[in-house]
């Protein structure tokens, strides 16, 4: 009786992205291919600053996103590592979707609504969850909309993009 291995899972790991959290994503992405247990067999593919789609080669995929697709459907299961806007805001989910390729992580309503920082806490209020006191500034007048000293992030940014300590009221402008 013969008894052969089974097939290592060939899972795509998308990194980079067209946004300030690129390097960050890449890191994730890196990890993510060193830590998968035997059984497992990573495929790299990044999204440069540009949009650009690079292969396991780090070379552009002459077709881009068609190329980029018919690497995808080789794999098994495809794991966005993209951080921010155009990857965790439901944007790769989307394309897996409508690719009908099975991802990790959130589908695309859950990844819109809890990137956009504002929506989230006003869902988590709704459901009786607490949240941190915060107001929505949707243009900076010069009056910080909370007393002092205050927290100001992008309301769809990533987790640290953008994030400033406001001490003073003059520091809350820019």
């Amino acid at each position: 009786m013969t008894s052969t291995a089974p097939r290592p899972v060939r899972i795509a790991i998308i990194g980079g992205g067209q946004n300030c959290e690129h390097d960050v994503s890449l890191a994730t992405a890196h990890a993510i291919a060193t830590a998968l247990p035997d059984g497992y067999e990573p495929l790299g593919l990044t999204i440069g600053r540009d949009g650009t789609w690079l292969g396991p080669d780090h070379h552009p995929l002459a077709d881009g996103l068609a190329g980029a697709l018919r690497l995808l459907r080789t794999c098994d299961v495809v794991f966005p590592a993209v951080h921010g806007p155009r990857g965790e805001d439901g944007t790769l989910a989307a394309l897996c979707d409508l690719a009908q390729l099975p991802y990790v992580g959130s589908g695309v309503r859950a990844g819109a609504l809890a990137m956009d920082k504002a929506t989230t806490k006003l869902i988590a209020r709704d459901l009786g969850i607490p949240v941190a006191r915060s107001a929505l500034a949707t243009t900076a007048d010069g009056t910080p909309p909370l007393p002092l000293p205050l927290v100001v992030k992008p309301v769809s940014a990533g987790s640290s993009h953008g994030v400033a300590r406001v001490d003073t009221p003059d520091a809350y402008r820019p």
